[in-house]
């Protein structure tokens, strides 16, 4: 479910908080209301003069890695769920956010490493997935509205396999503006497909009861 390449952006603030993931606690970015005028600035940027993609357009996303998915705009299949797991998770998450003004949200693995660099990851690499936050504290992006537990447990299943993701915590952090812009300028980070995602908004919100 890695959804967000490898973003280098500049990091933000650093004050504490409790992060959403069972029974762990672990530093977080301080939270972020929804109508926070510096996320919505840039959100409202990336929507302006926006021609969305009819619905049904066949259309190619660029993914993490530069894998390339053939999604039809509108329809969540199986390509569309790859597409926003595997690069694209952020333009959705910024196109609900539009619609409903809930806070973009990164799935975290605090325990992330890499055995080339064995300096402490930065926050961009501990980052594995982006979704929006609901007012219950569930998690919506592609497969609808979830518990924050069933999304950790499907990146372990994913990437790790049962029983190899032992010692590897996780967390839900909201996306600061400072942290939400260095996503979109990262060199290695997907260019947002803005006007796919905001064609997705409906089907997604429409999916497991996510209220519309």
């Amino acid at each position: 479910m890695d959804g967000t390449g490898r973003a280098a952006g500049p990091t933000a603030d650093t004050s504490t908080g409790d992060s959403i993931a069972g029974d762990t606690v672990r530093p977080a970015s301080p939270e972020v209301p929804p109508g926070d005028p510096q996320i919505r600035a840039i959100v409202d940027r990336l929507h302006d003069g926006l021609v969305p993609v009819p619905v049904g357009t066949q259309v190619t996303l660029v993914g993490s890695w530069n894998d390339e998915f053939s999604v039809t705009a509108g329809v969540i299949d199986d390509q569309a769920i790859k597409a926003y797991n595997g690069g694209q998770c952020h333009a959705l998450a910024i196109a609900i956010n539009k619609r409903k003004g809930w806070p973009i949200v990164a799935l975290m693995n605090y325990a992330y490493n890499d055995d080339d660099d064995p300096e402490e990851p930065t926050w961009e690499l501990m980052m594995t997935h982006v979704g929006a936050l609901t007012p219950e504290g569930d998690f919506v992006d592609i497969n609808g509205r979830r518990p924050v537990a069933d999304v950790v447990n499907q990146y372990i299943d994913d990437y790790y396999g049962a029983g190899d993701a032992e010692g590897d915590e996780f967390g839900i952090e909201v996306v600061t503006p400072g942290r939400l812009a260095g996503m979109l300028d990262a060199d290695d980070m997907r260019p947002p497909a803005m006007d796919v995602a905001v064609t997705f908004v409906d089907a997604v919100l429409a999916k497991d009861s996510v209220p519309a």
